[in-house]
């Protein structure tokens, strides 16, 4: 029963995280564009990478004991970062799209962390 519960929620997990990582990915690169158009394509898989590549390393020194608290605080750092980029890539003043814009990168840290 617990695995066919896992399983189940494996399945509702991944097209949740490809909408989530979708739609941050489109925000995050528009945001990006007015830094650098030809780099604004490669910022949001650098700031998700770099979310999943704090969150492995604390998790692999954390099994080695010898943890460093601090690349759990850059993991969420980061995903507050693109919290408020997706935020900030809702239409000003309306508050519902830019809590939608909002709501997906925590559910990726969830599924990551």
């Amino acid at each position: 029963m617990s695995r066919a519960l896992a399983a189940v929620a494996l399945l509702g997990m991944i097209p949740v995280a490809g909408m989530g990582f979708a739609a941050s990915y489109d925000t995050l690169r528009r945001a990006a564009e007015g830094f650098s158009h030809d780099l604004s394509y490669w910022v949001p898989v650098g700031i998700n990478g770099a979310i999943l590549a704090f969150m492995a390393l604390d998790m692999y020194l954390t099994a080695r004991r010898i943890g460093w608290p601090l690349l759990r605080f850059a993991a969420h750092g980061m995903v507050l970062a693109t919290v408020v980029f997706n935020a900030a890539g809702a239409k000003a003043g309306d508050p519902v799209a830019m809590a939608w814009h909002g709501l997906m990168p925590p559910d990726q840290l969830c599924i990551t962390g």
